[in-house]
């Protein structure tokens, strides 16, 4: 039913002080009439109409322009019409419902309190009689402009905080329902100076005071943060909300992972990479002060620079520039114009001088000795002592010996011999040489380096050559091969097969036997034998079925699939060959095919080419659409997890916050992301997966966890979690029974067709006869032209 509506609207605003409390609603007044003028909740006609109250849903909306513009509020209400006025109180409602019913019912003073709030148009619809809210109903036009009231300019242009004189009262900001023993006049904003002083502080400013202290905070939305707090003590918290020291007033509190910490950052002017941090890393539990000239470059920190001695553990009072209570470690020399006075240990375990002093800048008597703790030995500079110790003869060469016997030797020129008194290399060794770690090295020398077969704890044994295995350099003469293509090249090679393992012990995941090679089976019968499976949700250009698993379509669309062999781009081979052995299958019964015709008639094949060109290649493709094949085959489609080409855009800028770890990206295009997005991009030379925590515009976006700083960053797109792939033999099976199902029916055609024919040839042999017959009698007749003859009708007839 068509309306028009006369209405009008009074906004009732707080006629008190400030913190009077406002009422929340808006008496709104309307009348409404139908299209012929007769008021609703009326009866008789426009001219005279006779009242019949009755009950219409009311969906009353707020926008902030005439027409158009955007929606800021949307209430529900049931109003009694009578003779088509009504009366409500906007803000009194309950959410809307039917076709509104996505529409948002905020508070509705928010819809007033923006500073951009200067004009807002109020919208209503009355429901047709039906009852309900649906596409018939429709908005009554034009929309009518809320005004104000004559008190609502007085809160335009509230009162000042500042009072008329230093003894008036403060502005209360005291909360609805008082906590026990606590006054209203216990929370406030007010002004404090000469006269009238807080805490017996003239201050010449605003106080902001609570009952038990009070808060600087932000808010964002729904999320809100406290900035700096304080409690009844007069204690100060940045970050810190609770949990003050008894003696702290200020406590700065911030979670921070690295070393060194930076919760408190002081600089001297607007260059924040010139900076001071102190901070406390939480997570290694050390604190730090550190100082920077730039970016990542630590500079000078200099304690008490006017002259005064440093103490470093328990020197409270230090009595030289630099006094340290325990050890002293240094990766390099420690130099120095006077002594060292050590009254603890320097060094590994052994003790030097101790409670004495050793010159420094001068050097230790060659021929003398250090008394080492535990060492049991002597630095000489001549001829070997019988007990042992470290030797420098004339030469320069320094030995190490036990029992009179030469363990290790350092040449003048840098290499070390263990075992050998001639070094050839950096470090020769002869004899064994076992590591209970890692062995690095860019250059290892020797005449053969084999392994023992056995896998000792966090080690490999190396022996004596042998036939179980070798690991070496082909073409070097140490072993033969087969090929000359090899030299040069790192051979790895097993007497008859080669296993590998993930455990001391644990199940071979790849063998190599002779030139086949096995993946989850140690006796591999082609030249790639995959055995076993895994369920993944990540989906790709192909996928193969090995044989022997259990990964046929379920016919179910899910997102986890078993694979053998996942392959990101094109698999080419002569013969595909898939597992069909009537011993696997349950169920078995034969397809309808004529089914399978109708079925294939529906798809449609297109040509396309790929959004990821670099990727993918440009050229020109044909096949089917997943999501046109899923609403005709359904079981022939599967879902997973994939990242899409949707944004496929290198980004204008990039910046990189090293603090939060966040990479804030410029695009040139709209992205369509939202917060919560997983996105794949190729940064610099990596490629990573990030989560979109902000997405400040349509064309910016920041992604969080980004561990390193990048320059150049190219966006592919978001994961999905509804990537559809196309089981191809699925339609290929349907198109066999397809074309079997055309096979029966042009056999039945033809069949037809066949009978036809026949039938036609035996009709035109009958006429054939009858014709020869009338030819004889004619004949027959011309011969006798020229002889009367009377015929009778039957002799004629049997002429004929």
């Amino acid at each position: 039913m068509k309306k028009t509506a006369l209405f009008t609207a009074l906004l009732f605003l707080a006629q008190s002080t400030l913190h009077a409390d406002v009422p929340l609603f808006i008496n709104y007044q309307g009348k409404v009439a139908d299209s012929t003028g007769l008021p609703i909740g009326a009866s008789g006609t426009a001219a005279s109409p006779v009242a019949a109250p009755t009950n219409r849903k009311v969906i009353f909306r707020i926008y902030d322009a005439p027409t158009g513009g955007k929606l800021l509020w949307t209430e529900e209400q049931t109003a009694t019409i009578s003779l088509g006025v009504f009366s409500v109180l906007l803000g009194n409602g309950i959410d809307p419902s039917g076709t509104a019913s996505t529409e948002s019912r905020p508070a509705l003073d928010t819809v007033f309190t923006p500073s951009a709030a200067s004009s807002r148009f109020l919208e209503i619809m009355v429901d047709n009689g039906d009852n309900s809210i649906n596409a018939s109903d429709v908005p009554i036009s034009p929309r009518q402009q809320i005004t104000s009231t004559a008190f609502a300019f007085h809160a335009k242009v509230a009162d000042g905080i500042a009072p008329a004189s230093d003894t008036s009262t403060d502005l209360n900001i005291s909360p609805a329902t008082l906590p026990s023993g606590s006054l209203a006049a216990n929370y406030g904003l007010g002004w404090y100076g000469t006269g009238r002083l807080f805490n017996s502080v003239a201050v010449d400013g605003p106080v902001l005071y609570g009952n038990s202290g009070g808060a600087l905070g932000s808010v964002a939305g729904a999320t809100q943060k406290i900035a700096l707090a304080w409690n009844a003590a007069g204690q100060v918290g940045l970050g810190a909300t609770s949990s003050y020291d008894t003696n702290n007033k200020l406590t700065l509190q911030g979670d921070d992972s690295v070393t060194p910490a930076r919760q408190l950052v002081i600089r001297g002017n607007s260059n924040s990479t010139r900076r001071l941090n102190i901070g406390y890393d939480t997570t290694n539990n050390r604190a730090s002060l550190q100082s920077y000239t730039a970016a990542s470059s630590a500079g000078p920190l200099l304690l008490n620079p006017g002259g005064g001695n440093v103490g470093i553990g328990s020197a409270t009072t230090p009595s030289v520039a630099l006094d340290v209570t325990g050890a002293i470690k240094a990766t390099t020399t420690i130099s120095a114009g006077t002594a060292i006075s050590a009254v603890t240990t320097i060094g590994a375990g052994t003790s030097i001088g101790a409670g004495t002093s050793i010159g420094a800048g001068t050097s230790i008597a060659a021929g003398t000795s250090v008394a080492a703790n535990g060492l049991n030995g002597h630095v000489f500079t001549g001829t070997g002592d019988t007990d042992g110790g470290l030797f420098s003869p004339a030469d320069g060469t320094v030995t190490l010996k036990t029992d009179n016997t030469e363990r290790m030797r350092v040449t003048p020129s840098g290499r070390v011999g263990i075992g050998n008194t001639n070094p050839g290399v950096a470090l020769d060794v002869t004899g064994d040489i076992k590591a209970s770690g890692d062995l690095t090295a860019a250059n290892v020398s020797a005449g053969q380096l084999s392994v023992s077969g056995r896998v000792m704890t966090n080690s490999i044994e190396f022996w004596a050559p042998g036939n179980l295995g070798a690991l070496f350099k082909a073409g070097a003469g140490a072993f033969p091969t087969n090929s000359s293509a090899l030299s040069g090249e790192m051979v790895l090679m097993g007497s008859s097969k080669l296993h590998l393992a993930t455990a001391n012990g644990g199940a071979a995941v790849m063998t190599l036997s002779g030139s086949r090679v096995g993946i989850g089976t140690t006796e591999p019968g082609a030249p790639l034998h995959v055995k076993g499976f895994s369920q993944i949700s990540q989906n790709h250009a192909f996928f193969i079925r090995g044989a022997g698993t259990n990964s046929a379509q379920s016919g179910v669309v899910n997102n986890l699939q078993n694979y053998s062999i996942v392959a990101e781009q094109s698999i080419s081979a002569y013969q595909f060959c898939s597992t069909s052995d009537a011993r696997i299958k349950d169920g078995v019964s034969a397809s309808d095919i004529q089914q399978d015709l109708a079925t294939i008639q529906q798809l449609r094949v297109k040509d396309y080419r790929m959004v990821d060109k670099v990727g993918l290649g440009n050229g020109l493709k044909k096949g089917f659409i997943a999501q046109e094949v899923e609403q005709v085959i359904p079981e022939a489609v599967t879902m997973g997890t994939e990242f899409v080409p949707d944004v496929y855009a290198l980004a204008s800028s990039v910046k990189w916050n090293a603090g939060n770890q966040n990479l804030a990206l410029t695009m040139p295009k709209a992205h369509g992301l939202k917060v919560g997005d997983r996105v794949q991009l190729y940064a610099d030379d990596s490629t990573l997966v990030l989560n979109v925590v902000s997405v400040p515009s349509a064309l910016e976006m920041v992604l969080g966890e980004c561990k390193k700083e990048v320059e150049l960053v190219f966006v592919f797109g978001k994961q999905v979690l509804d990537f559809r792939t196309v089981n191809y033999d699925q339609i290929f099976a349907t198109g066999i029974g397809a074309i079997q199902q055309i096979k029966r029916e042009k056999d039945a055609e033809i069949q037809a067709l066949r009978d036809e024919n026949a039938t036609l040839r035996r009709e035109l042999v009958a006429k054939d006869a009858s014709v020869e017959t009338r030819l004889i009698a004619l004949e027959r007749r011309m011969a006798k032209a020229g002889t009367t003859e009377t015929v009778s009708p039957q002799a004629a007839q049997a002429a004929k």
